[in-house]
């Protein structure tokens, strides 16, 4: 793009003809600007006004009078405004050679002339040529070599239109000045055929533009007195043309790697100075290809450049830290050679703005800068944009801006492999249609892929604890990783392994309010969350919380994941994510179901590359006591829907070392009903010692005496009822009763009899419940050798302090007294063989006395 910077410098050299001697200054004489002493025209080749925005000025002619009165003037200062171009290759400069033997310059580096009035009334009227720059100097005009003035021309910083002053004057009395510029020099110059080139273009934008003036005498401590000239106004800004077009390049386009990224806006080249400029660009906004977004571990290694550094408004040099580059600028003028390049850093966050870039470009004399954003309102697509709002009004061939790669980019490539699209928006000054470009690129797969396939989604999951001796406390760590290139999580649920027990009861729950909060106490903290999210080996590990809280999703336990999100100089907030907990009802085992995992941080991408789960709370995880082979399970989604079962192996040892010496008290209930064919009731208490192995199974037979009958049921379940735990009031038999150290209340439940897989004898079902858990033990009823059988097999490996099992009396009993309860004034004696097995496959045989209250005595049966 054509900077004005450069071609506006060259105006400023209008004076440096002034060397024609005049009286000396009277120090006490006043000095000012005339009335109507400063005015400026653009004329066309008719010598009529030219109004039209874009347009190639005939002529433009700046004029300044002062009223001297014996005064003179110390410095002069013109101040173009911003958005009129200068093209300073418009001709050829006049060969640093010529001017360094004294020679006059050659016609075709005229530009223009100059006319200067002495106070005594004489004039002289001289050429202005662009003259070879010194070096460091951008452009450079004048009559000869001899003609030394301190002439300098800046960009301001606040509206990046071009000033021109010069300073210190010899002490001649300059009383007016008339400035001409040739707005395409070859129209005007004679004896020269140098192409027609446009020297000047006015403004884009329509309506008056102001010139400015000052001046101070050579008094010592003179003031600067002021004068503002209009021109214009400037008409027809709508039918300029705007034809702006977009580059898009990655440095890596390897799927799902940390990238950069350069993005250019270029503008046509001008056809012919017949014609009327292009519009310069005001606003753009570029949308980034569908998958492109920020790189979290790219964040994490910066810091941010705050306002005061840069100093925005000024143009002294930005202070920005080194560590808060994130890329470089170029601007590209066909008028110039070679570039202006600057640097772009990462700016400090503000409301509504949480990437904001800093553009600072080092140009002759200032320092240009100008503010962007990434990442700012989404577009209905969705896409991460960059917005630059109130670009500065230079004509320019092309801006490019490049976003440093490397593996602490930024930005990070696509998923997926594959053609993909940028799109961008621009906004013209002048108030022209915005006018609408695309560029394309290519992502090419993950080695040592070459085809270009829908992206995977083949996870692994790992698991440790930090002991696996069976029954003792430990820590258990569950982790989920994804590979480079594969589709992102969704959705993940987890089952521990069977007997791995959680004591969720002994948790303070945190409530729903505080879970949003978030606020959890340190009562309800499970362990610890470890999450790693970027792309490539560029990541960031974001540590938190995992937190008990109140039921979620009809489970009796809820879960809640808190991860604070302060990635390098962002505060993300906190990622909040909710689950639900609970017990299996046949294997006791815990499963922890999260909710949909983000895709986004206050719209920063989240691409999880693992997620650790850590129940490593002291005294929270138990071991299993049964050390057969068994495993964690995981069941993850992909954000593309694609569905995956994971496992992975976890077995305990040292089972056999664990005692198992449960104590068993029976009893016949029922006082009324201990009469011979009376149907007492029956009581089985188990109480199993700390540190033992748990229960696995029990085999209860009943004495001769005592038979398990069925008459006093009134319907048998179902066997699809049983399973769903919806058998019928009439198919219940007695209850039960357990306490498990997981939770601070004991189970309870009912006995019921249900239909049994094949034919025989019906079944028999517990159904425990209590703090939202339930549990199902399935047993089964038989006889042998006459006696009457009820056992129950297949009990998880929970760790139950006590077991109850009551069988109800009366009509409804289903145990029937087949012999006299005393023998003579003695209640007779009861026992019944029990076969227990342990977890650990410890086996206890047992002949456990059943204790009556029967009334035994006179008048007794």
């Amino acid at each position: 793009m054509a900077l004005h910077v450069r071609r506006a410098s060259g105006l400023s050299l209008a004076v440096l003809g002034l060397l024609l001697i005049g009286p000396v200054a009277d120090a006490d004489a006043e000095f000012e600007i005339a009335p109507e002493g400063f005015a400026v025209r653009m004329l066309d080749a008719e010598g009529h006004p030219e109004d039209r925005a874009g347009a190639h000025p005939d002529r433009l002619q700046i004029d300044f009078a002062l009223n001297l009165d014996g005064s003179s003037a110390r410095d002069l200062v013109f101040a173009f405004p911003s958005g009129l171009g200068i093209n300073a290759a418009a001709v050829p400069q006049c060969p640093r050679e010529t001017i360094e033997a004294g020679e006059e310059c050659p016609p075709d580096s005229r530009v223009g002339s100059l006319e200067v009035v002495l106070s005594g009334g004489a004039s002289t009227e001289v050429p202005l040529f662009e003259l070879e720059p010194a070096p460091g100097q951008p452009v450079a005009i004048g009559t000869k070599t001899s003609f030394n003035l301190p002439v300098t021309t800046e960009l301001r910083p606040n509206d990046f239109g071009v000033t021109v002053r010069v300073s210190d004057l010899p002490s001649e009395q300059i009383a007016e000045g008339h400035l001409e510029l040739w707005g395409v020099p070859a129209d005007r110059q004679e004896g020269t055929s140098i192409p027609r080139r446009a020297l000047l273009s006015a403004p884009s934008t329509c309506g008056p533009f102001s010139f400015g003036f000052e001046t101070r005498s050579t008094e010592e401590g003179a003031p600067w007195l002021s004068a503002v000239a209009e021109a214009g106004p400037l008409v027809e800004c709508e039918s300029l043309g705007f034809n702006p077009g977009l580059g898009l390049q990655l440095s890596d386009p390897v799927a799902d790697s940390p990238t950069g990224l350069r993005i250019e806006l270029s503008m046509p080249e001008e056809a012919s100075p017949s014609e009327r400029a292009e519009a310069q660009v005001k606003d753009v906004t570029v949308e980034m290809p569908a998958g492109v977004g920020f790189s979290a571990g790219g964040a994490a290694s910066l810091t941010a450049c705050g306002d005061a550094q840069l100093g925005l408004g000024s143009g002294a040099e930005a202070r920005c830290p080194p560590s808060s580059r994130i890329g470089s600028v170029e601007l590209l003028s066909a008028a110039i050679e070679g570039a202006l390049s600057g640097t772009i850093y990462l700016g400090r966050e503000k409301p509504g703005q949480r990437f904001r870039v800093f553009v600072v470009v080092p140009t002759f004399g200032t320092t240009l800068k100008f503010v962007g954003v990434l990442g700012g309102p989404p577009s209905a697509s969705g896409r991460l944009s960059a917005q630059l709002q109130g670009l500065p009004q230079l004509s320019v061939d092309r801006i490019a801006m490049t976003f440093d790669g490397g593996p602490n980019a930024l930005l990070v490539s696509p998923l997926a492999c594959g053609a993909v699209t940028s799109l961008a928006r621009f906004v013209p000054y002048g108030g022209g249609t915005p006018v609408e470009a695309s560029a394309g690129a290519t992502i090419v797969p993950v080695p040592p892929q070459t085809r270009c396939t829908p992206p995977p989604f083949a996870p692994r999951l790992t698991t440790s604890a930090s002991t696996r001796k069976a029954g003792r406390p430990t820590s258990f760590t569950s982790i989920v990783r994804r590979r480079q290139g594969e589709q992102l999580p969704s959705r993940l649920s987890v089952t521990l392994p069977a007997g791995l027990s959680a004591r969720l009861g002994a948790l303070q729950k945190c409530s729903p309010g505080a879970a949003s909060d978030p606020a959890c106490p340190a009562e309800s903290k499970m362990g610890s969350v470890l999450a790693e999210i970027g792309s490539g080996a560029s990541t960031v590990a974001l540590r938190g919380g995992l937190y008990l809280t109140d039921p979620y999703r009809r489970a009796p336990f809820g879960v809640l994941i808190e991860l604070p999100a302060a990635i390098g100089p962002f505060d993300l907030g906190s990622i909040s994510l909710r689950g639900a907990a609970e017990l299996d009802s046949r294997s006791g085992r815990l499963t922890v179901s999260m909710d949909r995992l983000p895709a986004s941080i206050e719209g920063v991408p989240v691409r999880f590359q693992s997620i650790e789960l850590s129940m490593d709370r002291t005294g929270l995880v138990r071991n299993p006591t049964n050390c057969s082979s068994s495993g964690t399970s995981a069941l993850l989604e992909a954000q593309g829907g694609a569905v995956v079962s994971l496992s992975s192996p976890f077995q305990a040892l040292g089972c056999q070392a664990l005692g198992f010496r449960p104590a068993i008290q029976m009893a016949l209930l029922g006082r009324k009903q201990l009469h011979w064919h009376g149907n007492p009731g029956l009581l089985a208490k188990f109480r199993l010692r700390n540190g033992d192995a748990n229960l696995g199974a029990m085999r209860m037979s009943l004495p001769p005496a005592l038979g398990f009958a069925l008459s006093g049921i009134e319907e048998i379940c179902s066997r699809r009822d049983a399973i769903s735990g919806d058998c019928p009031a009439g198919s219940r038999i007695g209850s039960v009763q357990a306490r498990t150290s997981l939770l601070d209340q004991p189970l309870s439940g009912a006995l019921f009899v249900a239909q049994p897989r094949g034919s025989g004898s019906p079944d028999i079902w517990a159904r425990l419940g209590g703090s939202g858990v339930d549990i199902s033990l399935r047993g089964r009823s038989s006889s042998h050798k006459g006696a009457s059988v009820i056992e129950l097999t297949g009990l998880p490996d929970l760790p139950l302090s006590s077991f109850a099992m009551r069988l109800r009396s009366g009509a409804r009993g289903v145990i029937s007294l087949n012999a006299r309860p005393c023998q003579g004034k003695e209640p007779r004696r009861f026992s019944a063989p029990l076969a227990l097995e342990a977890q650990n496959g410890k086996r206890r045989a047992i002949q456990v006395q059943i204790g009556t209250k029967a009334r035994c005595g006179s008048g007794s049966e």
